[in-house]
């Protein structure tokens, strides 16, 4: 059964399609087999979006989605957004018929109306390591929670560090604000539904960040 989806995924993997019930078999009986016969108690579902290469502006992503051709349910371009939904819907459902006496936790990247009943809980994605990004998870948050999801984790250590090397280079180094910048997230961190400090290390310039955080 050949159920992936093209174009392929932006680290050269593909998805396959979590309409087809039949493909959602599959992955569960690899997940089961894989890790959950080994006492896997929650799973890390990355990429749900699905996240399509190169549509990264609105005419961009109509076209890959033209790409992208059919699935299960129908075209990629009408079905899409669900996919999340579809995904952690048959995770659940598969791991409930294997056991009730274990907690079922699934970390999503994407979220669809209703999927709070997957015990799913989502981050707000790849964020990058600045305020700018940083204040915005706020509102995001704050609406996320309002749609009746109220589980919502972003990254508190943030993830694209490259925006926090352009924001030193860009005057927050000379202002000291990147110097609170690591205390400042684990802060919001204790005040969010969930916390999980997830990041990259700033490689040459992470010892001066560290000292830097140390004298503050």
């Amino acid at each position: 059964m050949d159920s992936c989806i093209k174009p392929v995924g932006w680290a050269g993997f593909k998805y396959y399609d979590a309409y087809n019930p039949a493909a959602n078999a599959l992955y569960w009986q690899y997940l089961k087999n894989g890790l959950y016969v080994h006492g896997l108690d929650g799973w890390w579902i990355d990429s749900t979006e699905p996240d399509v290469v190169n549509a990264m502006t609105k005419e961009s992503s109509e076209y890959e989605l033209k790409k992208m051709g059919r699935n299960y349910l129908g075209s990629w371009a009408r079905y899409l957004n669900a996919f999340s939904l579809a995904m952690t819907s048959d995770i659940y459902k598969y791991w409930r018929q294997e056991t009730s006496a274990r907690r079922a936790y699934i970390l999503t990247r994407s979220t669809y109306a209703g999927q709070q009943r997957n015990a799913a809980t989502t981050w707000s994605g790849d964020i990058g390591a600045s305020w700018k990004y940083t204040v915005n998870q706020i509102p995001a948050g704050i609406n996320h929670s309002m749609s009746g999801i109220p589980l919502l984790d972003f990254r508190h250590r943030c993830f694209c560090t490259w925006c926090l090397r352009w924001s030193i280079h860009a005057g927050e180094k000379r202002s000291g604000l990147f110097r609170s910048y690591m205390p400042g997230m684990f802060q919001l961190g204790a005040f969010s539904p969930i916390f999980r400090s997830h990041g990259r290390k700033l490689r040459a310039r992470s010892g001066r960040w560290v000292s830097s955080l140390r004298r503050s």
